[in-house]
């Protein structure tokens, strides 16, 4: 203690030596905190790798509820918006989803408007299915007689056309991990951060009685998405944003949470909001695409049998032809054939007595066809699918 101050307190009355006591102490406090830095637990604010470790035992805790549900199946309804100059364009989606593990069933159908070209548009009715199993993907979208079949040796490793695809499904990880992640569940972000040298985390825990935090994300300094956790809700995402180059924002996704079982939470609802790339700025946002998402049903762990998540049980009409890649990358086009794939025939293919009459003569293919449209996204609302029938 300074010779001063401990001259002062040797020359006081007992009362003012009390106060003096504490005004030292407080003095010496302020001194001793005055070089700390606001990071840790103590200060609510976690950075680099102190924001890894963070992450990874919210993720823990996450998995630990999510390990509850082995299998799920739920009812959405979609309604969605979109604004081309004074022109506000709607449509409306059922979509139906089975989950088991890591498989995944989706089936779609409803309204959207479609673009005829120098600004006329009408509506049309579309449907779409999409399987995904531990040996492929599948997709098709009735009443077109082209389908899709796409192999990989593992989930982890599947060809990009089907990681396009699951993000056009809006399907991208299991759906357990909830509908506010946007890209991303806290997993797949978690293991990014492990492994990524530029990919830099910071949490901060908001202010209030609830236990929120809030999750940033940038590369290279470029904010990239920013995250709102809801630590009393097993960390559901309660709000994402997320920013495109520059830092302007491209997507708000707000969740209302639901409990679906005793300390288990979901999403009931949500908001996604699409912003304009080119019109937008940092601080000045345009919004050209909104989409409200109603959960109508659902049910936890039910009995769901594995045929249901097969290429077999999807909507395939006889004239339909699945144009099927192999794990490889090879592509080669077959007949649906008394529930089976059978090679079509070419001019190079000679036909077999098994194959005569079951496959029609085709001329021969030498490029594989253009990849399926991408319902769901802003640009698919531009492509034209002349085969889809039109509804007054």
């Amino acid at each position: 203690m300074p010779a001063t101050l401990l001259q002062t307190i040797q020359s006081c009355s007992p009362e003012r030596c009390g106060r003096c006591v504490l005004l030292a102490c407080a003095g010496l406090l302020l001194l001793s905190t005055a070089g700390c830095v606001k990071s840790g637990a103590n200060a609510g604010v976690w950075e680099g790798e102190e924001a890894v470790d963070w992450l990874g035992a919210a993720v823990a805790e996450q998995e630990a509820h999510l390990a509850r549900i082995t299998s799920l199946s739920f009812t959405v309804t979609e309604r969605g918006m979109r604004r081309e100059g004074r022109r506000v364009h709607e449509r409306k989606m059922d979509h139906k989803e089975f989950e088991k593990g890591a498989w995944i069933r989706i089936e779609r159908s409803g309204t959207i408007p479609e673009n005829l070209g120098r600004g006329r548009r009408r509506s049309v009715f579309r449907t779409e299915s999409l399987v995904l199993n531990d040996r492929y993907l599948a997709q098709a979208h009735p009443p077109s007689t082209v389908a899709y079949l796409r192999e990989h040796s593992s989930i982890d490793a599947m060809p990009q056309q089907s990681r396009d695809a699951l993000h056009a499904f809006d399907a991208q990880g299991p759906r357990r991990h909830g509908f506010g992640n946007g890209h991303d569940s806290l997993v797949q972000i978690h293991r990014t951060a492990q492994t990524q040298k530029y990919f830099e985390l910071r949490v901060e825990r908001v202010p209030g009685p609830e236990r929120l935090f809030s999750l940033k994300c940038s590369h290279r300094k470029s904010p990239m998405f920013e995250m709102t956790l809801d630590g009393d809700r097993g960390y559901l995402v309660l709000e994402t944003s997320h920013y495109g180059p520059g830092g302007f924002l491209s997507e708000k996704i707000a969740v209302t949470p639901g409990e679906i079982a005793p300390g288990l939470w979901f999403p009931r609802e949500w908001t996604r909001t699409t912003y304009d790339p080119i019109e937008s700025k940092p601080g000045v946002s345009y919004p050209v695409q909104t989409t409200f998402n109603d959960i109508t049903s659902i049910e936890i762990n039910p009995e769901l049998d594995d045929a249901l998540f097969t290429w077999q049980t999807m909507p395939l009409g006889p004239a339909v032809e699945i144009s099927r890649y192999d794990a490889a990358g090879e592509f080669q086009t077959f007949d649906i054939v008394h529930g089976e794939l059978v090679p079509q025939r070419t001019e190079e293919t000679p036909r077999t007595a098994e194959t005569a009459d079951a496959q029609p003569r085709r001329p021969p293919r030498h490029e594989a066809p253009h990849p399926p449209f991408r319902l769901g996204t802003p640009d698919s609302e531009e492509e034209v699918l002349s085969e889809m029938p039109v509804f007054p």
